[in-house]
């Protein structure tokens, strides 16, 4: 019986089969569908999660570039509460009463200073770099963070690029970045 299971998942794929839920006088329809505190939740694609607590059921979705950049097959986001408070997408962080989750598989999150703040790249430049795209950072300092590329801190300002292509200087009593409109070669 276990072999004829592994052979179907084996020929069938990985990705999870619509289902519908019915619960609390609701039927719902999608992917990893779940019941609770008097709701009914599905994701929408076979690459979502739901997930409860504390009173909420939450459900995400990645984005469809995300999953086309990874040609179909994204790595599975995660949830995480805390707080009273749930969330769900990548590289979730918490802290100071908050949490967090980026909404991409590039996205960073940290915190820091009684915060915490994702940074995701844009659609555009996760198109522009795919699988090179380099991995962004968070920098602190000053009682202030930031997220992005080329990160700098100075004279009590923290600043990041938006790009890979960015630069960011501390210099003159001040953090500029600049971010080309160019592609990369």
């Amino acid at each position: 019986m276990l072999l004829a299971l592994t052979l179907v998942a084996v020929i069938t794929g990985t990705h999870p089969q619509a289902e519908c839920k019915t619960a609390y006088g609701k039927t719902v329809c999608g992917y990893d569908c779940k019941a609770a505190f008097g709701e009914v939740k599905c994701a929408q694609t076979p690459h979502g999660i739901c997930e409860a607590a504390y009173d909420r059921l939450v459900c995400f979705d990645p984005p469809a570039y995300v999953v086309r950049a990874f040609q179909g097959e994204p790595p599975r986001p995660s949830c995480k509460s805390g707080y009273g408070l749930i969330t769900c997408g990548y590289q979730c962080a918490s802290g100071y009463g908050q949490v967090q989750c980026s909404q991409t598989p590039w996205g960073v999150c940290e915190s820091g200073y009684d915060r915490v703040l994702c940074f995701d790249p844009s659609e555009r430049v996760i198109r522009q770099y795919g699988s090179d795209l380099p991995t962004p950072q968070c920098k602190s300092g000053y009682g202030k963070i930031a997220c992005g590329y080329s990160c700098a801190s100075g004279n009590g300002e923290v600043r990041c690029s938006q790009t890979p292509e960015g630069i960011c200087v501390a210099a003159s009593g001040a953090v500029q970045c600049f971010d080309p409109k160019t592609r990369r070669p």
